[in-house]
């Protein structure tokens, strides 16, 4: 479909219906530092119609693994939130993009923060919302996913 000199097609929906669920989850997550269930419900609904396959289920599956031994093993860290966010992330993404949108999310995430808590002098032990990192991370994968947003 044409509309005003762009052409917008079924990719550039997914890209945008994926890129307002995850500004959605990190908007929620840097208010209050939860995720609701909705919005794991909503990216595994874009899932079925990205590519349900396989690679998606087994991505679900394995994508979350880290992030469930990191909240298992380390009270007040990562939560339940974010280990259903990455599994749900998977679930779209697919194992490897899964792994490069968890990768990138998290190396973000750490640069940002060490950066952060040097300047402002803060406690290293305080909790920071995780969504955002990871949304940037799952939605740059999704963009090499998809060929890129601008073809």
């Amino acid at each position: 479909m044409k509309n005003m000199g762009f052409n917008i097609d079924w990719v550039h929906i997914k890209w945008i219906i994926y890129f307002l669920i995850l500004a959605y989850a990190s908007y929620q997550d840097l208010r209050t530092k939860t995720i609701a269930d909705k919005v794991h419900i909503f990216l595994l609904i874009l899932g079925i119609f990205e590519d349900c396959s396989i690679n998606s289920i087994i991505a679900a599956i394995i994508i979350p693994i880290p992030f469930l031994i990191t909240a298992l093993a380390k009270d007040n860290g990562i939560g339940g939130g974010d280990v259903k966010f990455m599994a749900a992330n998977g679930f779209v993404l697919g194992i490897k993009k899964g792994i490069i949108g968890s990768i990138v999310g998290l190396l973000i995430a750490i640069i940002i923060n060490v950066i952060y808590y040097k300047f402002k002098n803060k406690d290293k032990k305080i909790s920071f919302a995780l969504a955002p990192y990871l949304s940037i991370g799952c939605l740059f994968a999704y963009t090499i996913k998809l060929g890129g947003i601008f073809r």
